[in-house]
C-alpha cells in the first residue's frame, strides 16, 4: 500500500503489529459454565485465570476421557478442547461427544496450527478452533460468538 500523507503516524499505522478490537473487553462471561479439557498444567492455569477474570465458571478435565465424562454428566455452556492428550486424544473425546448427542459448542484448543488442522478438528465435530498460544482477546470473542449462535451443527458420522 503507498502512504501519500507526509504524516509519519500514518507509516506508522501501517505497520504496526495487528491487535485484537478492544471489543472483547467488554465481553463479559457471567456465569458462562466452561469445561476446560487439557493435559498441560500450565495452559489449564492460564486459561482458568483469563476465563474466571471475566466472570466464567471453569471447570477442568486432564484427558479426553474425564472430559466426555464430565461432559455427560454436567450441565456446561461450552466446551473447550485440547486436541492432543494421554487416554482419549481431543478428536475421538469430540466425536464420541457427538455420537452420544451433545449439542453445545465445542472448541478445539491446541498447538496444531495447520489448515488441515482446523479441518479435522470441525470433521471430528468441533464448532470452531483456536490455535495456541492463547490469545485473551480472541479466546472471549471466540467463546461469546458460539454461545450467541443458536447451536451446534448437525453432526453426522
Amino acid at each position: 500500500m503507498i502512504d501519500d500523507s507526509n504524516d509519519q503516524n500514518d507509516l506508522f499505522r501501517l505497520w504496526r503489529p495487528f491487535t485484537a478490537p478492544k471489543a472483547a473487553e467488554s465481553i463479559y462471561l457471567r456465569k458462562i459454565k466452561v469445561l476446560l479439557v487439557d493435559d498441560v498444567p500450565d495452559n489449564v492455569a492460564l486459561v482458568c485465570y483469563i476465563l474466571e477474570k471475566v466472570g466464567a465458571i471453569v471447570e477442568t478435565a486432564c484427558n479426553g476421557q474425564e472430559g466426555v465424562e464430565k461432559a455427560t454428566e454436567g450441565q456446561f455452556d461450552v466446551i473447550l478442547m485440547d486436541i492432543q492428550m494421554p487416554q482419549l486424544n481431543g478428536y475421538e473425546a469430540t466425536l464420541q461427544l457427538r455420537k452420544r448427542g451433545y449439542t453445545k459448542p465445542i472448541i478445539a484448543l491446541t498447538a496444531h496450527a495447520m489448515k488441515e488442522d482446523r479441518g479435522k478438528c470441525m470433521d471430528s465435530g468441533c464448532n470452531d478452533y483456536l490455535a495456541k498460544p492463547v490469545v485473551r482477546p480472541l479466546l472471549i470473542q471466540t467463546i461469546y460468538k458460539n454461545l450467541a449462535s443458536s447451536a451446534a451443527p448437525p453432526f453426522f458420522p
